[in-house]
């Protein structure tokens, strides 16, 4: 994740470069999103690859460059683009672990979707703020859970 100076996540790092490789690499919510389109006859085409500009179906791509949205050059390795956000975590379908491990989720509910699995559990330490992190809920700060930032990125 990539965190801004108040500590909240507002960037997506689509890709970055592997520092004992050297390779390019995809990020989780990258590789599933691509995976997904691909599936869909949906496939990633250079609009123009000096710029990095990049088409993927109807939406273009084109990274985050020094003094766009008050980012500098520093602040600005790898692929970033700014997160447009789906939601919170309530507009995303949620199933317990437990349910699809004991047969009680529909087949269809997983067929023809980006599917993340991943924690939720308080203990596992993996939380951030985002943009909605300002409201507040029983006078505690919201922040949202690292799978549901892979999934807004996805999304």
């Amino acid at each position: 994740m990539v965190l801004d100076t108040d500590r909240r996540v507002r960037r997506a790092l689509l890709t970055s470069i592997d520092q004992a490789s050297g390779e390019m690499k995809a990020g989780l919510a990258t590789q599933v999103a691509l995976a997904y389109l691909a599936s869909e006859g949906i496939s990633l085409e250079a609009v123009d690859a000096d710029r990095q500009r990049f088409q993927l179906g109807q939406a273009v791509f084109e990274p985050l460059r020094s003094q766009q949205a008050g980012y500098a050059h520093k602040d600005l390795g790898g692929y970033q683009i700014l997160l447009n956000w789906h939601g919170d975590e309530d507009l995303f379908i949620t199933v317990p672990m437990r349910d699809v491990l004991s047969g009680q989720v529909d087949d269809d509910l997983m067929s023809d979707r980006m599917v993340f699995i991943g924690s939720v559990a308080p203990s596992t330490n993996d939380f951030f703020e985002t943009p909605y992190s300002s409201t507040q809920k029983d006078n505690k700060r919201q922040v949202m859970s690292g799978v549901f930032v892979h999934a807004n990125i996805a999304s």
